[in-house]
């Protein structure tokens, strides 16, 4: 394995949500705007200062408790741009994690979407049958030019670019609209980047578990490796997890298998058990962490 970097396989996207009460969103143009005291506004610019900070230290569980502190104070309005802005600030702290998933549900819920809504559109694929986009779009029409339009037009075309749906005149014609607001133009290219990398995730684990049915010798380890680590670019832990521990029951020593535990211990939160597997990797190869020389 080549020299292994805490980069995270170099994912730098955009969006989060923390763990927000649905019942707390709101749609309310007429106090769509909040004047912060000195000391709120100390308070939250403090929080993004401190989210960076544990985020770059690998820390998501102290990153996350930074964003449970601007989202007590921003109010929880979908007509507010403060609070827009902090959901597409947070998902950034996702997809630096690999949670691929999350970001994706999180950008969704900028939208405007409910939880479960967000959910449904978040794991469906091209794969999904025709009649559950069919489904999503009719509860998204049924939703837009209601209270938000906005963020539904934005889901519909990402609904429409999944299932590669034609759209018809009409539907381009109101999606001009969804320029109008600050933050609008932020949100599809948010769910078109973090879709396409776990769609070119999938095909390769498609093509790996193809290889696999014929690998043999050291090409099974190899193979299986990359495997495991796709999973784990894609936020599948469990999947990930379960190869790695395979192959540190047969070689407890296994680089590639610590560091996929190492970065699961540390997106799951588990910062101590991470350095754990860090310091375990160290001991084996001294040189794993440290970055290339540039001397001439």
């Amino acid at each position: 394995m080549n020299k292994i970097k805490l980069s995270l396989i170099g994912i730098f996207l955009l969006t989060h949500v923390g763990c927000v009460n649905e019942s707390n969103l709101k749609f309310d143009k007429e106090n769509s705007v909040k004047v912060f005291s000195k000391e709120e506004k100390s308070s939250i610019n403090q929080s993004y200062i401190q989210a960076k900070k544990w985020m770059d230290k690998r820390d998501l569980t102290k990153a996350e408790a930074e964003f449970d502190k601007i989202f007590k104070i921003i109010p929880h309005n979908l007509y507010n741009d403060d609070y827009i802005f902090a959901l597409l600030a947070e998902t950034k702290l996702y997809a630096r994690f690999q949670l691929l998933d999350r970001a994706e549900f999180t950008t969704l819920k900028a939208c405007g979407l409910s939880d479960k809504l967000a959910d449904k559109i978040s794991k469906i694929s091209k794969s999904s049958p025709k009649s559950e986009a069919e489904s999503i779009i009719k509860t998204l029409e049924n939703n837009i030019d209601k209270e938000n339009y906005y963020g539904f037009h934005v889901a519909k075309t990402f609904v429409h670019k999944i299932f590669s749906i034609e759209e018809s005149d009409k539907y381009n014609k109101l999606r001009k609209e969804v320029t109008q607001r600050k933050y609008d133009l932020h949100l599809y290219p948010s769910l078109v980047r973090v879709r396409s990398i776990k769609m070119k995730g999938d095909q390769k684990l498609t093509f790996l578990k193809e290889k696999l049915k014929t690998a043999k010798g050291d090409d099974v380890k190899k193979i299986e490796d990359g495997i495991a680590m796709t999973n784990l670019f894609l936020g599948r832990f469990d999947k990930a997890l379960a190869i790695a521990d395979r192959s540190l029951a047969k070689d407890k020593n296994d680089i590639n298998s610590l560091f996929i535990k190492m970065n699961i211990a540390m997106s799951s939160g588990k910062y101590d058990e991470m350095k754990e597997y860090e310091n375990r990797i160290r001991k084996i190869k001294p040189e794993a962490f440290r970055e290339k020389s540039t001397s001439k």
